[in-house]
């Protein structure tokens, strides 16, 4: 017995979510008599799908058959609304089996891929920070998995000042449901060299396993000091002229000096050589003799 269908080759392709599409079906039989042949799915066929046989154009689950002979039969296939798309697609099984002797058994697979659709959008509540050198941030990226199939994102930090650090927080691997949406943390730390008044932009890349797509996304951190870092900033800019000021000083200090030693100098030497010499007094001795002699010339 066999179970082939009329149409196709048994792959469907392009079908979407909620869509009923007919697979026309041939069953045959070699074996004589007469026989009741059950119709029904694999435990393999998807959760959410739904599925009927048709003999024109009622429902059944059982048609008789005789040896040699074969019947058309139609199968309505009615894809889950909440299917999703696989690259393989989904693959199950239909089966006709005889009732009376379950080895008389016929098994066609059949394989049904949807149409790809949609894509992956970024957003954040908060793109652009305020920070100080050395301070850090965790920005709030979401992917919203907007295709109809599960994907895998990959992100990376493509573009990132030098200095300053970007870190996955969660890593930077996942996987997102179709449909659904992802909210992923990424850490800014700035470089402790950045400056008061600096603006710098950090970009993040996105890439869809499933779809082969990239996106960007940046980030955007303003640098600002409080007044005492940026005076001890502004104090550590300005070392050279703090250094040439000293440098001033000192060499005014020793000038200063050196002049302050000229003049001391030459005012030692001023009052060290003996005044012009004044008429000696007599000494006491020599004035007693003059006295002596003036007594004699009046004797």
């Amino acid at each position: 017995m066999s179970l082939v269908p009329q149409s196709s080759s048994g792959i469907f392709i392009n079908k979407e979510a909620g869509q009923q599409f007919e697979v026309d079906l041939l069953l045959e039989s070699a074996v004589e008599g007469d026989h009741t042949i059950q119709l029904y799915m694999g435990d393999n066929f998807p959760d959410g799908w739904s599925h009927s046989f048709k003999e024109n154009g009622a429902t059944v689950t059982e048609v008789s058959i005789s040896g040699g002979e074969s019947k058309s039969l139609d199968l309505f296939i009615t894809v889950g609304s909440q299917a999703v798309y696989k690259e393989d697609g989904d693959v199950f099984d239909a089966y006709a089996q005889d009732i009376s002797d379950s080895s008389v058994v016929a098994k066609k697979q059949l394989t049904v891929i949807l149409a790809y659709s949609g894509g992956f959008e970024l957003s954040s509540l908060k793109f652009r920070e305020t920070l100080a050198p050395e301070g850090s941030y965790t920005f709030q990226l979401t992917i919203e998995n907007k295709a109809n199939a599960n994907d895998k994102f990959t992100l990376s930090a493509t573009s990132v000042p030098s200095g300053w650090r970007v870190l996955f927080i969660n890593g930077n691997v996942f996987e997102v449901e179709a449909g659904r949406t992802l909210s992923v943390p990424i850490k800014v730390e700035v470089s402790d060299e950045a400056r008061d008044g600096d603006q710098e932009s950090i970009t993040i890349s996105i890439f869809s396993d499933i779809s082969n797509q990239e996106k960007q996304q940046s980030f955007v951190v303003d640098v600002e000091q409080g007044f005492t870092a940026r005076l001890t900033t502004a104090i550590s800019d300005l070392w050279y002229i703090f250094v040439f000021f000293a440098l001033i000083i000192v060499v005014g200090a020793i000038s200063y000096n050196q002049q302050e030693d000229e003049d001391w100098d030459d005012e030692e030497e001023y009052e060290s050589p003996s005044s012009p010499s004044s008429p000696q007094s007599p000494a006491p001795a020599d004035t007693e003799a003059s006295s002596d002699d003036d007594w004699d010339d009046w004797d």
